[in-house]
This record gives structure tokens, C-alpha cells and sequence, in this order.
């Protein structure tokens, strides 16, 4: 690990970003038992997927704000404790609910999700000052593809760990055990990461220079230094044409995204009749190119940057591109008729 400290920490960062999805990804593969013991029929239990996404959005803004005034430390140890507390807390959403609000368990589910989505809202803000702290211009194309590769692994392995759990287990003790597993890499994140390698007694001399060097800088890239030093007003986000164009584009990644991880298996066991073991490697297959092309994209980034000297063409452009032959493909889903056609 000499001179490549910053590999561990994106390491662990993938890690942390698994345990994310499949704690958000848990409740679409308990959602048979959660449907029968309280009694919900399929508009509330969309609903009940959907209110994820109203806390995402906040936690979102300002998760991102609060790794940038606080520190990335900071924010992934809150959002790490908090996300874990809720996923456990789940377990008692329903009853809840039905105690404090008017016998509703969807009202109980709703306050957690929302709660449990504002809680893991800051993870890909934080995640890209991270990225800013501890890598150089030139590795960012490939460094948040391995940070972002743990979105497409998780997905992978949720179905065959929850299925697995929910196989030995019941749907409260699979959310109790995924929870536990968010509170250990709290422990572990708080021993081995500083908020920048210089602070870091793991990163060598010549491993800093590496991340600081600014020998490689091309047309519109600034060092760290530099861009922390500018005071810049939060409004100046949603001036910034840039800025506007990436949030809708990471709308775009996660809409479908999400989508695909929460919707598929109801879809698939409602339309063609899949049981829950089928549903364990079966959930798995959309996801296995997507760790390749996902790590082969940051990579074909960086040749862009590299060959072409723009970053719109290495940075924007080529996003463009990937998300529409992701609409493309997303729109053919409903117009097919075999199981087989909807993971391809």
C-alpha cells in the first residue's frame, strides 16, 4: 500500500457504497412478508418505495454542503450512523405508525423512508469531495468509477444476501443485521480517514505530490487549493448552466437506477410469476456488465481528457452518450413480453 493509500480509501468507499444500496435495496425483497403482515396493497407499497426518494433530495443538497463546510469525515460517520439507525428502525415503522398516527402503517413507513432516504442522500455528494481531496486531475475520471463501481456491485449482491438472509431468517432480523453492518464501517472509517492526505501519517511524500501535482492540468481544471480558497455564495449553483446540466444528469443515472433496484424483483415475480430463490441470481444478471463498463467508462474518460485536452468532450459529452442508450434501452422494457427480454 506504499504510495497508494488513497487506493484503500477509495477501497472503502466501494465498500460503504454497497452496504448503501443493499440497505436501500433490503426492502423490495421483504416486501411479501411486509405486504402480508400489514396488510398493503400494491399503491400503498409503491408508495412506500417512493418516499425514499423525498428525503434523497435533501440529503442530497445538503449532505453535500456539510461535507463541504464540515469536512467529508464528518458527514460520511453521520450519514454512515444515521442510515443504519433507520434501517433498523424499520422493524418498528408499521407499529409505530399504527400507534402514533392514526393506525397507519404506511404513515409509519413513510417517516422512516424519508427519513432513511435523507439519511442516505449525502453519499455521492460527499463521495465526490472526497474524490476532490484525495486524487489528482488526471485519476478522477477512473477514481470515482471505482468509487461509483460499488452501485452496480451493490445491486448485484443485494439479491443473493437479503434473499439469503430472508431464506434463515425473517424480514426484522435481515434489517438488523444489514444495519450493524453500516455501524462497523463507521468504526473502521473513523480510524483510518483524515479529510485530506496531507493530515494522513499513511500518505508518503511522493504519494502527495501524486495527488497535488499540477503538471498534468488542462483548461478548466484548478487545484485544491485553489478552488477552496473562493468564497462562493450557494446561489451561484443554480446560476452555473454546468452545474444545473450534471444534477439533472445524476437525476437521470439514479432515477433509473433506483427504479431498477427497487422495482425490478416485484415486477418480475408479479408479471412472471418468479419466487423469491429465483429472484436471488436472477436480480444479479442486470448488473454484472455494469461493474465492467462502469470502471472501462472512467478509464475511457481519462483517454478523453488526455488525447483531447476538454473536459466537455471527456467529462459531458460522454455521459451524454451512455445516458441515451440508457433511455433507449429503459423505454423498450414495457414493450416486451418474456422475462428474458427485460434483463437483456
Amino acid at each position: 500500500m506504499k504510495n497508494n493509500y488513497r487506493y484503500f480509501i477509495i477501497f472503502m468507499i466501494v465498500i460503504i457504497t454497497i452496504i448503501n444500496y443493499i440497505d436501500r435495496g433490503a426492502l423490495s425483497y421483504a416486501q411479501a412478508e411486509i405486504i402480508q403482515e400489514f396488510n398493503l396493497n400494491p399503491v400503498s407499497w409503491g408508495a412506500i418505495l417512493g418516499y425514499f426518494g423525498y428525503g434523497y433530495i435533501f440529503g442530497a443538497l445538503f449532505g453535500g454542503a456539510l461535507a463541504d463546510k464540515k469536512g467529508p469525515k464528518f458527514m460520511w460517520i453521520l450519514a454512515g450512523t444515521t442510515w443504519s439507525i433507520f434501517e433498523i428502525g424499520t422493524i418498528f415503522a408499521g407499529h409505530l405508525g399504527a400507534a402514533f398516527f392514526g393506525g397507519s402503517a404506511l404513515a409509519g413507513f413513510a417517516v422512516f423512508r424519508v427519513l432513511f432516504g435523507l439519511a442516505e442522500g449525502p453519499t455521492l455528494s460527499t463521495m465526490n469531495r472526497t474524490m476532490a481531496n484525495w486524487v489528482s486531475p488526471k485519476e478522477k475520471g477512473f477514481s470515482v468509477a471505482l468509487g461509483l463501481v460499488g452501485t452496480p456491485i451493490g445491486a448485484l449482491v443485494t439479491a443473493p444476501i437479503v434473499v439469503g438472509l430472508l431464506t434463515f431468517t425473517n424480514w426484522k432480523v435481515t434489517f438488523i443485521i444489514l444495519g450493524l453492518l453500516g455501524f462497523v464501517w463507521v468504526l473502521i472509517w473513523r480510524k483510518i480517514f483524515t479529510n485530506l492526505p496531507e493530515d494522513h501519517p499513511r500518505v508518503s511524500k511522493i504519494e502527495l505530490q501524486k495527488i497535488r501535482s499540477i503538471d498534468s492540468l488542462i483548461k478548466g481544471e484548478s487545484q485544491l487549493e485553489k478552488t477552496n480558497s473562493k468564497n462562493v455564495p450557494w446561489y451561484y449553483f443554480f446560476k452555473n448552466p454546468t452545474l444545473v446540466m450534471n444534477a439533472i444528469g445524476y437525476f437521470a443515472f439514479l432515477y433509473v437506477n433506483i427504479l431498477l433496484l427497487t422495482w425490478t424483483p416485484k415486477y418480475l415475480q408479479d408479471e412472471f410469476n418468479y419466487s423469491l430463490a429465483s429472484l436471488s441470481y436472477i436480480g444479479m444478471i442486470p448488473w454484472v456488465v455494469a461493474i465492467i463498463t462502469g470502471l472501462v467508462g472512467g478509464k475511457i474518460s481519462d483517454k478523453l481528457r488526455e488525447k483531447t485536452g476538454n473536459l466537455r468532450i471527456a467529462r459531458s459529452w460522454f455521459t451524454v452518450v451512455c445516458l441515451f442508450f440508457t433511455a433507449i434501452c429503459f423505454m423498450l422494457i414495457p414493450t416486451v413480453g418474456s422475462a428474458t427480454s427485460v434483463l437483456l
